[in-house]
């Protein structure tokens, strides 16, 4: 398993690294289906407005994008591509965060990100010193941790 199972309608899911999403039975333990993806998935996944969120990577390794799918049939909504020029940056974050109607990840980098939940398009974006190790929020705060020790506070300007 490449990431944490989410339990969706009765059916457990959970991602591989032969580039695939495996739905279980909840109740039985039986294989109830199979979706083949382009990319591999990674860590844990998030159910947001009848869609499945996670990270990807295309190499196997790196996890350079954010994916919105369709849980039933696969089908992309949208993804987004980690644009920073660094090679060996990653979005890092343990999983995405779901804030205000956005997906919120961080990089290797330092780069926080929020990209909206309905199309993908970029809401707004940080940069901050470190690895961005976990993210969390509090009504009109997005809090950010970094391996570096540092608790990062900030107030974004819709």
């Amino acid at each position: 398993m490449t990431t944490q199972i989410i339990l969706l309608q009765g059916t457990v899911v959970y991602g591989t690294e032969k580039r695939q999403l495996v739905y279980v039975g909840a109740s039985d333990g039986h294989t109830v289906g199979e979706q083949f993806l382009e990319v591999t998935p990674k860590r844990e996944m998030r159910f947001l407005h009848n869609r499945l969120i996670l990270l990807a990577a295309q190499d196997g390794k790196t996890v350079r994008k954010v994916i919105s799918i369709d849980p039933l049939d696969g089908r992309e909504y949208w993804s987004v591509s980690l644009d920073d020029p660094n090679p060996k940056a990653a979005w890092y974050s343990p999983r995405v965060h779901i804030w205000r109607d956005n997906v919120v990840v961080g990089s290797t980098t330092g780069q926080v990100a929020g990209y909206r939940a309905s199309n993908g398009s970029l809401s707004f974006r940080f940069k901050l010193n470190g690895r961005i190790r976990g993210i969390g929020s509090h009504e009109d705060i997005l809090y950010v941790g970094t391996f570096e020790g540092m608790l990062y506070a900030l107030r974004v300007a819709w």
